[in-house]
């Protein structure tokens, strides 16, 4: 059964509606937070249209961007400062609040409607939406979609909610990704790793290609991505 359906953790429930319960116990709220240097570089399959004089045709093409590291953090009274209200549950003002002055960004789940929230054995259980959750056999089973949290995060970043971008943490990120081909090229006479040397410096060029793109069209460059 697909559990994913019955979780909505900010809207209310329908008490005439029969309560699912997950087969687990249950654990802790979470929240998600960025740092602003912390970036990765993701791959997404997109549809380009190439226009011709008499038709246009549709091709599938690759596209590399820079995607904003988006953290979550379990919210655990007596760690990190989460101050206990009662049982289980956490004031996590004081963690945020030290969080935001070491220069975190902090998103509030009710604004961004990231976590869900099921029914389990004892309490709730606390999810991303990002997991599909699923019960096979009495088990629950769990399936992330990276790319969907991929463009929540690119999201996030196109509108704003992320602050100024500063292109000078991606060219760390790549000053440090092109020692990895270098640290190879003594095995480069086998076939495996040749192709593996091959396959990084195409991926360090695309990552300096979309720096010098970004520099030009500015946060334009993510709309193809989006769309």
């Amino acid at each position: 059964m697909n559990f994913t359906a019955h979780a909505q953790p900010w809207a209310p429930q329908s008490m005439h509606q029969t309560q699912l319960v997950l087969p687990t116990r249950p654990n802790h709220p979470l929240f998600a937070k960025w740092w602003p240097a912390n970036w990765i570089w993701q791959e997404f399959q997109i549809e380009e249209t190439i226009e011709k004089k008499d038709k246009s045709t549709t091709v599938n093409k690759t596209v590399g961007v820079f995607v904003p590291n988006i953290e979550f953090e379990t919210i655990r009274p007596g760690v990190n400062g989460v101050r206990q209200i009662r049982g289980e549950v956490g004031d996590v003002s004081n963690r945020i609040g030290q969080l935001q002055r070491e220069g975190w960004i902090f998103l509030d789940p009710k604004r961004h409607d990231y976590m869900r929230v099921y029914p389990a054995k004892g309490g709730q259980f606390y999810a991303d939406r990002f997991t599909d959750i699923r019960v096979l056999a009495n088990r629950v089973i769990k399936t992330y979609d990276r790319d969907a949290f991929n463009k929540w995060c690119l999201q996030l970043l196109v509108n704003g909610e992320l602050g100024h971008i500063e292109p000078q943490f991606w060219s760390l990120y790549v000053r440090e990704f092109a020692q990895r081909p270098d640290r190879l090229i003594r095995q480069q006479h086998i076939p495996e790793i040749k192709a593996e040397i091959d396959a990084l410096h195409i991926q360090l060029d695309a990552m300096q290609q979309f720096i010098a793109d970004y520099q030009t069209h500015g946060i334009d460059v993510y709309k193809r991505v989006l769309k």
